[in-house]
């Protein structure tokens, strides 16, 4: 089965949460939800979106940035949004742009890595009719890159995650504590990097719970492949 591609995504890694187990859990976490690991960048790098104060104050923390720095960033994501290599909410359409705005601002940040996602051939029409947008509505970045119907090519596969796409963003399996029901109901438990080695197992457990079969956030859950690359 082929693997269309749905964007690239810029994450800093997340430490296992202490209400995690550590026997299904790995010490370090990979994700593109927002909920478990900083996507960078997203919607607080757009200068015309309001409220972001907060957010502005702990992305600045977090990725150790003045307010010179800062504002480099926001012209660039604001700028390129507006020529379609970024999208809402986060994340971009191509390889080469990820690396430039690695490159540009985030090069001495050894901790950041870049991931792909890809959604199965045969999940496509079902995320086309869930989040197709609304009238007058714009889209989100992972329906406008799926909508180019790119495969993704599994050489950097490092397994495939149970996300929950709501609302131009992700939730995750882990952030809602399905580990233990995904180890309990198909044995399943995640490699090094918190996904799962086989997608049959991945696709299961994410048809399993938009069945209704384990209580989680509203979302469409579904199997994505996950990639890596190298930013030197």
């Amino acid at each position: 089965m082929d693997f269309i591609l749905g964007g690239y995504f810029l994450i800093n890694p997340s430490k296992r949460a202490d209400y995690m187990s550590a026997d299904l859990v790995p010490n370090t976490i990979y994700s593109v939800s927002n909920c478990i690991c900083d996507v960078i960048p997203s919607i607080w790098a757009l200068d015309w979106v309001q409220q972001r104060d907060e957010s502005i104050k702990r992305i600045k923390s977090s990725l150790n940035l003045d307010t010179d720095d800062f504002f480099k960033i926001e012209k660039w994501v604001t700028t390129n949004f507006n020529k379609n290599k970024t999208g809402w909410q986060n994340g971009f359409f191509d390889k080469e742009t990820a690396i430039e705005f690695h490159h540009t601002f985030l090069k001495n940040n050894k901790d950041i890595i870049l991931l792909s996602i890809g959604l199965g051939s045969e999940d496509l029409d079902l995320f086309f009719d869930e989040e197709k947008p609304q009238k007058g509505m714009g889209s989100y970045l992972v329906y406008d890159v799926l909508k180019l119907k790119n495969n993704l090519a599994p050489t950097n596969c490092i397994g495939y995650d149970v996300l929950g796409f709501d609302c131009g963003q992700f939730h995750s399996y882990l952030c809602n504590g399905l580990q233990k029901d995904f180890n309990k109901e198909f044995d399943m438990k995640p490699n090094e990097y918190g996904f799962f080695d086989k997608y049959e197992l991945a696709k299961t457990a994410a048809d399993y719970v938009l069945d209704g079969g384990i209580g989680a956030e509203p979302a469409l859950w579904q199997a994505w492949m996950v990639c890596k690359y190298d930013l030197d």
